[in-house]
């Protein structure tokens, strides 16, 4: 028959939905239980500790951590999948992948480059993160020509609209949010079988 600590060990070991806690979730449990019936002990409110029957549970094997970057070959094939697309804005998608593959900025930066930001003269870009800090991160030749492919096609489509500034705009011709960006890397990311976030190019950009 399994007692009260047994049976509430086996409960806490099992989120509300389901699934299983991790390891280390399991032996913190099993550890304040058997320290607050020790303190009972000591103090004689209980006589015996009732954890000295129940063995420590072995931490489980650390879960397989997601992969948090993609390949090169997984690469290719988000940009393999803008070629289908037949509008001006194959270009822009284009230049957002170049850009956070490329440099690792956050999302929040890229959106917030506005055209006077882009240097093309010395292949680079000038860009505010967090906490207003500001950096320039550099593209190779080939990546700027992307970026530059893009902004000619932005300066025709923006010609009776000189006063936006920022280098990526939405199809209404303002500039892009956040989800925006978000809603390019999730379509292009379709054809590895797993769409992405832009965050998770950043970490392909760091590894």
């Amino acid at each position: 028959k399994m007692s009260d600590d047994e049976r509430y060990l086996v409960e806490s070991s099992i989120k509300e939905n389901g699934e299983p806690v991790s390891g280390s979730y399991s032996v913190v449990i099993y550890s304040a239980l058997k320290r607050f019936f020790e303190y009972l002990e000591g103090d004689e409110y209980i006589q015996k500790n009732p954890m000295t029957k129940i063995g420590r549970p072995a931490p489980k094997k650390a879960n397989q951590v997601e992969r948090t970057f993609l390949t090169k070959a997984e690469v290719k094939k988000c940009f393999l999948a803008l070629n289908d697309e037949n509008s001006f804005y194959r270009a822009r998608d284009r230049a957002i992948l170049t850009i956070l593959f490329a440099t690792g900025i956050r999302n929040t930066c890229l959106t917030e480059i506005n055209i006077d930001n882009v240097d093309l003269e010395n292949s680079c870009i000038y860009v505010i993160d967090k906490e207003d800090k500001a950096f320039t991160v550099w593209l190779d030749e080939r990546n700027m020509d992307t970026v530059k492919e893009w902004l000619d096609i932005r300066n025709m489509i923006l010609r009776e609209h000189p006063e936006e500034k920022a280098l990526f705009i939405s199809k209404n011709g303002a500039r892009i949010g956040q989800q925006g960006t978000a809603n390019v890397v999730k379509k292009a990311s379709a054809a590895i079988g797993h769409p992405i976030t832009p965050h998770k190019a950043r970490g392909t950009y760091c590894t």
